[in-house]
């Protein structure tokens, strides 16, 4: 009798101390960092005021049932925080090598789709059937500084001097609109959904809007680091964007931000189909 006490009294402390451990582990909260690409007053107004990548993640970790903190730092201290531990990860993340040596990722929870916003009446005379039409059009290109714009538009900066000639490179938001409305460029590259967010935010929807022609489409994901995240954090965390990716929340969210432009990304779809 006294044997089955002493075994069920180890039953019950192995279970409570597995009990504590998950509760431990599910109540530690993630600081989450995202880059503070705002120079100027106005600027980090802009991106403040475009919450998508905050709503998306704010689904994810409710249903994963995690608790979390976001901080703003600039790009490269941000990459240098992750690292080291000293952050848990980023959203809006693309998979590099040079990240991977210290990084882990997420599933796909969005897509990032590059995207060519031009004036209308410049969209209507202007046929794009490829990327490498762009050089044959000689059209005169804005884009921001440190963007990835796809292997195959990176191909062709490399390889033409001509298109780089052609090529105005912005290290600030609102520039690349103004260039537009000054005739400095005939076209500029962002992602659809901030670039859409930035025609609306500077009240130029109606002179401008996004051209047919996709210059890249790739999956976005969370990057975490491989110091202070494991493996199962990261495994519940898919489980939980798997089932955002199917709720009505997750819809609402992709819709207000695409304004009736989800027709450019149809191809694709939600990032896991």
């Amino acid at each position: 009798m006294r044997g089955r006490t002493r075994g069920l009294h180890l039953s019950l402390f192995f279970f409570l101390t597995l009990t504590s451990t998950a509760a431990t582990a599910c109540d530690r909260s993630f600081t989450l960092g995202m880059s503070d690409w705002g120079r100027d007053v106005k600027e980090k107004a802009v991106f403040e005021s475009f919450d998508f990548d905050e709503r998306l993640v704010a689904g994810i970790m409710a249903l994963a049932g995690r608790r979390y903190h976001i901080e703003y730092m600039p790009p490269r201290r941000l990459q240098q925080a992750i690292r080291q531990g000293l952050v848990d990860g980023a959203p809006g993340a693309s998979i590099t090598v040079d990240r991977a040596a210290y990084a882990a990722f997420s599933k796909p929870y969005r897509r990032e789709v590059m995207a060519l916003f031009m004036p209308r009446d410049k969209i209507r005379t202007t046929r794009l059937e490829s990327i490498a039409d762009l050089e044959r059009a000689l059209l005169r290109i804005g884009v921001a500084s440190g963007s990835w714009y796809g292997a195959e538009f990176d191909q062709l900066v490399r390889g033409s001097e001509s298109f780089r000639s052609r090529m105005l490179v912005s290290t600030g938001v609102e520039a690349m609109f103004q260039w537009l409305g000054m005739n400095r460029v005939d076209a500029i590259v962002a992602d659809l959904h901030f670039g859409l967010h930035m025609t609306r935010y500077f009240g130029v929807g109606d002179a401008v809007g996004v051209h047919p022609l996709i210059i890249n489409d790739n999956g976005v994901h969370l990057m975490f680091s491989k110091e202070s995240v494991t493996r199962q954090e990261i495994a519940e965390i898919d489980a939980a964007i798997g089932r955002f990716l199917r709720s009505d929340g997750y819809s609402a969210v992709i819709e207000h931000f695409e304004q009736g432009y989800s027709r450019l990304v149809s191809r694709t779809g939600r990032p896991d189909s």
